[in-house]
């Protein structure tokens, strides 16, 4: 039985632009976080936890965490639920948006009783209750997003149906973001990973900054072999988020790129630009 008790980005001379992240991509701030926008036919809203929501019998819980997204678990009625949020997809090649699907209850295994990923209003993406046996434990499902990896704001929606009055359960957990395969904009970092993250490298007109386990401003600079520095900024805030450096005012060539925060180098990178 589901249940629920309710509860500047700087400019740089360069062309740093931000990119927005993912912000809570394993639902951990629960129905009380802002960074989703939640609804839900029956319930308000489809976050649960065992808690709030119990476990439908026992297999309605979170891959990772306390919380996860459940769709359906309206006995006697029809329900419709859906999680949103608008993300910045960096500039890129490829991209992709992961998330970990599982059916735990596939109702009467109907195509109406359904998942659907959108980005701007298209769908790309449907799981649906005839997909049971490959979805009956959590499995990662990626949705290609290769045409929008385009440095703008896109509006990434996760919906789920419960088409019929008989109970279909369909859980969501931990979402992610990659751009030419390297999984960017989580505001969820485990210790020991690399502090600065720069890539494409060759580059042509960009190159993606992403920052993790920094606390407080950083400076980036860039100099060419000769010495000659050709940008000197400073980013602020620099915990958990990223930046698209624009290159295309740089002559082809190499250069030094190095990030420091009060004096310490956090990284130095030998960049490329080949365009």
């Amino acid at each position: 039985m589901k249940k629920f008790y309710f509860l500047s980005i700087a400019v740089l001379a360069i062309a740093f632009s931000g990119i927005s992240q993912i912000a809570d991509p394993s639902f951990e701030a629960g129905p009380s976080g802002t960074d989703w926008t939640q609804a839900s036919t029956n319930f308000g809203t489809p976050l649960c936890s065992e808690a709030s929501c119990g476990n439908g019998g026992g297999p309605c819980l979170p891959r990772t965490g306390t919380f996860y997204v459940w769709y359906g678990g309206a006995g006697g009625a029809l329900e419709t639920g859906s999680v949103e949020q608008s993300v910045v997809i960096p500039n890129g090649t490829t991209g992709a948006i992961k998330l970990w699907v599982k059916i735990a209850n596939a109702g009467p295994g109907i195509a109406g009783d359904k998942l659907d990923v959108s980005v701007d209003g298209s769908v790309l993406a449907t799981v649906t209750a005839l997909d049971s046996v490959a979805y009956a434990d959590y499995a990662q499902l990626t949705v290609d997003v290769s045409s929008m990896t385009d440095g703008s704001a896109h509006t990434l929606r996760i919906e789920g149906f419960q088409s019929t009055t008989a109970v279909c359960n369909i859980l969501v957990d931990d979402v992610e973001m990659t751009v030419d395969g390297t999984t960017v904009g989580l505001l969820e970092f485990e210790t020991g990973e690399n502090e600065v993250i720069i890539f494409p490298n060759p580059a042509n007109e960009i190159i993606n900054l992403q920052f993790r386990n920094v606390l407080g401003d950083v400076d980036v600079k860039i100099v060419d072999l000769a010495g000659k520095v050709v940008s000197n900024q400073k980013v602020v805030a620099a915990y958990g988020t990223a930046f698209v450096l624009n290159t295309s005012d740089l002559n082809n060539g190499s250069y030094i790129m190095t990030v420091t925060q009060n004096g310490n180098v956090l990284r130095t990178e030998n960049i490329v630009i080949s365009k």
